[in-house]
């Protein structure tokens, strides 16, 4: 809680940022797997507009992120609201990053015996450079 506290300028200018790039809601959620294979949402800021226009028409860069967008997926800033999830007890700040359902490793027993994290080893060591099967081994 103190982390959020001590960040919360840089929540708020985050915040900001998201609201003039894409509007609201300002966060994005999605379910994910995590300790003892108990689903969660987890929470970031929006870094995509909104894939239908004003009259419902499918707008063609709307899976893409915006320039601000890569710039807060790029700095991690996007992953700021994940510290509610510390707080909920659904993350801790080190641990395997959780997946989605369907990006599961084969063996799921020794990834979801621990709580997920915000960053962890594989994080560390290559991030999104390393293939998925590395990324289980760092992760283990």
């Amino acid at each position: 809680m103190t982390l959020i506290v001590l960040l919360a300028p840089v929540f708020v200018l985050t915040a900001l940022l998201v609201f003039i790039d894409t509007g609201r809601p300002l966060l994005f959620w999605q379910e994910r797997l995590g300790w003892k294979g108990r689903s969660f949402l987890i929470y970031k800021f929006r870094t995509m507009r909104a894939p239908f226009g004003a009259k419902a028409a499918r707008l063609q860069d709307a899976r893409k992120p915006s320039a601000i967008g890569r710039f807060l997926r790029t700095t991690r800033l996007d992953e700021l609201p994940q510290l509610f999830n510390v707080v909920l007890g659904d993350m801790s700040l080190i641990g395997p990053r959780p997946l989605l359902p369907e990006d599961q490793p084969s063996n799921m027993s020794i990834r979801l015996s621990v709580r997920p994290g915000i960053s962890g080893w594989a994080q560390v060591n290559g991030g999104k450079l390393v293939t998925p099967e590395e990324k289980e081994k760092l992760d283990e």
